[in-house]
């Protein structure tokens, strides 16, 4: 297993392992892959991207995270970070995690944040890994 940067030729990949990762429980969600592709797409305009890559089987997982101003000066924001099904419970997770945090301490933030599911499988990860619950709660808005 290699963590690289991601390149534009592995948009195809990204946005087939976002598509079927997000539609598993606990979010359930119904991306098409082309909706998929102009997601991870924006991704490399605004964010930094990297992706953990199997000789055999292409690209495994990725993350998406960025840097921001917030209270405490730069912040890091891990926006998504998914393994493919089929490698998750391997430390795929915990590597490219780990890589994500040295690069956004590189960037030299003060504090790294990040939205989790608490129905989902990573969620006590992250907690064991020191993050801690915020008190704010993800609203959205449906626009008929």
């Amino acid at each position: 297993m290699k963590i690289r940067k991601a390149k534009k030729s592995d948009l195809r990949q990204i946005a087939e392992i976002y598509r079927t990762a997000y539609s598993e429980k606990p979010y359930n969600e119904k991306w098409s892959a082309k909706n998929a592709k102009t997601r991870i797409l924006s991704c490399f305009k605004n964010c930094s991207l990297l992706v953990v890559e199997d000789k055999k089987e292409g690209i495994v997982g990725f993350s998406v995270y960025f840097v921001y101003n917030w209270e405490k000066g730069k912040t890091g924001y891990i926006d998504d970070l998914v393994v493919k099904k089929g490698f998750r419970g391997k430390g795929i997770g915990k590597e490219l995690m780990g890589r994500v945090e040295e690069e956004l301490k590189k960037k030299k933030v003060k504090e790294i944040c990040l939205e989790s599911n608490p129905k989902s499988r990573v969620f006590s990860y992250y907690k064991r890994k020191g993050y801690k619950d915020k008190g704010w709660i993800a609203m959205a808005k449906i626009i008929k």
